[in-house]
C-alpha cells in the first residue's frame, strides 16, 4: 500500500525550551508558530501576547532565543462590550530586504508591524562637554550682543577629535513600526 507524505513524516521533540513541569500557566501555551522564508528565524505566538523569535544555532543544528517582547495587550471594545485577548492568532515574516527582518503579529482586532534588527557599534569621542575627554572650550566674545545661545569654539584646532566606533555586545532591536487598527465609521 503507498503511504501519503503525512504518514511518513515521524514527528519527534529534540529540543525544549523553559519548564517542563505542571507549573505552565495558560497565558505560555502557543498559538502559532511560523519560521521565516530562509528557516534561520522561528516565530511563536503565545495566549499571553508574547511573541518570542528563535535563531538557529547551525553549529549545533537547534534554535536559540533570538528576543522576546509583548505584541498586543489586553483591550476592550466599548462599541460592541466585548474584551478583546491579548492572544496572537498569527504571524507572519515578510521578506527580507535589508538585514532587518520585519513580522506581522495580529490579534482579534489589531496587525502589528514589527522591525527586528541588531545593533553592535556605538559612537563615541564626540567633541561636546560632557565627553570626559572633550578639548576645552570658551565662549566667543564677539557673539555678547547677538541673539541666541552661545556658540563654542574649540581653543586649539589640535585638541579636535574624529568620531569612532567602538564594538559592543550585539544588541537586538525591536519596535512596531506601525499598528493597523480597524477603522470605525459611526453614523449617529
Amino acid at each position: 500500500m503507498h503511504k501519503t507524505l503525512c504518514e511518513s513524516v515521524r514527528w519527534y521533540v529534540s529540543q525544549i525550551k523553559g519548564s517542563t513541569s505542571e507549573d505552565i500557566g495558560d497565558g505560555d501555551n502557543f498559538t502559532c508558530v511560523e519560521f521565516n522564508e530562509s528557516g534561520e528565524l522561528l516565530a511563536t505566538g503565545d495566549k499571553a501576547g508574547r511573541v518570542t523569535v528563535f535563531k538557529n544555532n547551525k553549529d549545533i543544528g537547534l534554535y536559540d532565543i533570538y528576543c522576546t517582547f509583548t505584541s498586543h495587550e489586553p483591550e476592550f471594545d466599548y462599541l460592541k462590550s466585548l474584551e478583546i485577548e491579548e492572544k496572537i492568532n498569527s504571524i507572519t515574516w515578510l521578506q527580507a530586504y535589508t538585514s532587518a527582518h520585519h513580522l506581522l503579529s495580529a490579534n482579534d482586532k489589531t496587525i502589528k508591524l514589527w522591525r527586528l534588527s541588531e545593533r553592535q557599534y556605538e559612537a563615541y569621542n564626540f567633541n561636546i562637554r560632557d565627553d570626559e575627554n572633550a578639548c576645552l572650550w570658551y565662549e566667543s566674545t564677539d557673539r555678547l550682543n547677538m541673539i541666541g545661545p552661545p556658540i563654542p569654539h574649540i581653543i586649539t584646532p589640535d585638541k579636535l577629535r574624529i568620531p569612532k566606533f567602538r564594538n559592543l555586545v550585539i544588541l537586538q532591536l525591536k519596535h512596531a513600526r506601525n499598528v493597523y487598527s480597524p477603522m470605525l465609521t459611526l453614523i449617529i
